[in-house]
């Protein structure tokens, strides 16, 4: 079993022979000693649907400033 943290992003990769033990046991275990709480993780897609739905906003309230102060240009 290996480890590889990235403080940048906050995210550790934790890579292991499934033979010898269960995705289960590791978070079982992250979740005993209070480094993983499951009931607040997201996945991926979810982080990147929040990330969309905040571009997607202020790409919104752009194009509604250039409109708006266009108008009032006379």
């Amino acid at each position: 079993m290996s480890v590889e943290t990235n403080p940048l992003t906050g995210s550790t990769l934790i890579h292991f022979d499934e033979k010898k033990i269960r995705t289960d046991q590791i978070v079982g275990f992250l979740e005993k000693h209070g480094y993983f709480i499951s009931s607040k993780a997201k996945t991926s897609d979810e982080v990147i649907e929040q990330a969309a739905e905040k571009v997607l906003d202020a790409v919104e309230k752009v194009a509604i400033d250039s409109i708006e102060g266009g108008m009032g240009e006379s």
